[in-house]
């Protein structure tokens, strides 16, 4: 007999000498011993398919991928044949529990998974092993495993589920116990025989089910409860620490990180925290060995690649190639970091790199504040320093490593605006400048504007910073900017035989006529960049020929453009 009870056997297992007919209790033990072994072995697999997360998820998970199905189908298929060898032979037939594979893959991946495990495992006993009611039995393996697929959902929707796959395998046991009667028609000698073994091999099947099933369900919560206690613990952390980004990094605020660190991980041995002004050494474990840690320290700042990986977490942060702040957690050799605790020690890093650059950022706006005279010097028009400075402040917490990009631009913009106005730069400088401005806008902006360079290679000119880049500016504010569905920017030099001619065209609003003769009126202002300040420039440093031209219609854009002589340049 076999998990659905082969059915016609006649047993003398004479080296042991029992016969069934005299002793059934002796042979219901010994049964259970064999099946029992066999069990064992089929917690292995429990074991390691515990290890992936697709088994562990397809309990929450209601239509398994096509991919997953076939993993299942496999893996079950394979657990099943191996029931079905690792069997007790008997007079007349087999006693196994191959119906666990399939039971086992439709619960889990539905009657898909079920009907076809099923078929292979339920084939294979047809074809390898010929007892009486052969094609019954194959049958009866295929009936269990499409039963099983069509419970599937409803034993996946309750909160005990190893408890219903108990009871579900059991009637399944037993109903196909029904099935064999019915299509078999056994003696009433054979009916006898199935009756006795009827207990052992319902019950070992169903454990066996319910283990597997048990075995998931507490994995996926316990994983569910780890995913749940790891966001409320990082909510914390952040909201401690968010009076910090204002801050920055003081002794205070580092010590009160220390602390955070020190309470979510409480196995870490030791606690480093280091900024540019305030150093913090934490003893966590008490017993520590002092010299074990100095010695890491040590070998942290004079060569950190010679640090054991699995006890030692280190980490700097640098600005500008400039270490700014520094985090070393040591744990005690035989006591290796957890992916917890590496996952919570680097969100703690990426905390601290936005304090940082929140820090950073309010020394250069109050430097840039104190430069205000430099800066009308530059004619730098502070509207834009502003929305830029906004616009960091929120990818400092949104996305820190665009913050830090934009600050990159900001400050390449600028390097280069605050240079020497009367000095001349190459036209190379010029455009990566005027790059270095877009990239900021387009933060700003996102899709919006979209901007074009159309600049010859390797053109050896040099002309006063900041011509171009008030052109672009002007095309973005009062053009691409103020009209609902943006724009597009055209920047170019174009080179004639007497002249080169530079020129930034859009397609935003465009201007009347009489709009366009006002731009390059003098009113006595230099609050900020404007196209008379370009204008005047133009003017004065190459003649009459050299003034802005500006051409524009209404609702379909502008283009304004100067040009320089060769023989000026």
């Amino acid at each position: 007999m076999e998990n659905d009870l082969v059915v016609i056997f006649h047993i003398e297992l004479q080296e042991n000498g029992i016969e069934l007919q005299e002793r059934p209790m002796e042979f219901n033990v010994i049964l259970f011993k064999e099946m029992w072994i066999g069990i064992s072995i089929f917690l292995l697999f429990v074991f390691f398919l515990n290890k992936m997360p697709v088994f562990r998820e397809a309990l929450s998970t209601k239509t398994p991928t096509w991919k997953q199905k076939v993993l299942f189908i496999l893996v079950f298929s394979f657990i099943g044949l191996c029931g079905l060898y690792w069997n007790v032979p008997m007079e007349g037939g087999l006693i196994n529990f191959r119906s666990v594979g399939p039971i086992v893959g439709g619960i889990i991946g539905g009657p898909v998974v079920g009907t076809v495990a099923g078929i292979v495992v339920g084939g294979c006993r047809v074809l390898i092993y010929h007892t009486p009611a052969n094609e019954i039995h194959g049958i009866t393996t295929l009936i269990q495993g499409i039963a099983a697929g069509i419970l599937s959902q409803s034993i996946k929707c309750r909160s005990h589920m190893w408890f219903f796959s108990l009871c579900d395998t059991i009637l399944i046991e037993l109903g196909s116990v029904i099935f064999l009667f019915t299509a078999f028609h056994p003696s009433m000698m054979e009916r006898e025989k199935i009756l006795a073994t009827l207990f052992p091999i319902v019950i070992t099947n169903s454990v066996a089910v319910s283990l597997f099933i048990g075995v998931l369900e507490d994995s996926l919560a316990l994983t569910e409860r780890i995913s749940s206690l790891t966001a409320k613990m990082a909510f914390r952390s952040v909201n401690l620490m968010i009076h910090s980004v204002q801050s920055g990094l003081s002794e205070k605020n580092l010590r009160q990180i220390s602390d955070i660190i020190i309470h979510s991980l409480p196995n870490i041995t030791a606690l480093s925290l280091t900024s540019e002004k305030t150093s913090i050494l934490s003893m966590i474990q008490k017993n520590v060995n002092k010299e074990y840690v100095d010695k890491v320290l040590q070998t942290a700042h004079e060569d950190a690649s010679m640090l054991s990986k699995r006890y030692i977490w280190f980490s700097q942060i640098k600005s500008h190639d400039h270490v700014t702040a520094e985090i070393i957690a040591i744990k005690a050799k035989g006591n290796p970091l957890t992916h917890f605790e590496i996952e919570f020690l680097t969100g703690i890093q990426e905390l601290i790199r936005t304090i940082d650059l929140f820090t950073r950022l309010k020394k250069e706006e109050e430097m840039l504040k104190e430069a205000e005279i430099r800066m009308l010097q530059a004619q730098i028009n502070p509207h834009f320093l502003f929305n830029t400075l906004n616009t960091i402040n929120y990818y400092c917490m949104a996305d820190p490593d665009t913050a830090m990009n934009l600050i990159g631009y900001l400050s390449d913009y600028y390097r280069y605006s605050l240079s020497n106005p009367a000095s001349k730069v190459p036209v190379s400088e010029e455009i990566e400048d005027i790059k270095a401005y877009v990239n900021l806008e387009k933060a700003r902006f996102s899709d919006r504007m979209q901007v074009v360079y159309k600049i010859p290679e390797n053109i050896q000119i040099k002309i006063p910073p900041l011509l171009l880049q008030p052109l672009v500016e002007n095309a973005i504010e009062h053009g691409i900017c103020a009209s609902p569905k943006g724009g597009r920017i055209e920047i170019g030099i174009r080179e004639h035989p007497t002249y080169y001619k530079f020129y930034v065209l859009d397609n935003g609003i465009g201007m009347d006529k009489e709009t366009v003769s006002s731009l390059l009126v003098d009113t006595g202002e230099r609050k900020r960049i404007g196209l008379i300040n370009v204008h005047q420039r133009l003017l004065s440093i190459y003649g009459p020929y050299s003034g802005l031209r500006i051409h524009s219609h209404k609702n379909k854009g502008t283009l304004v453009s100067f040009s320089i002589m060769k023989g000026e340049q």
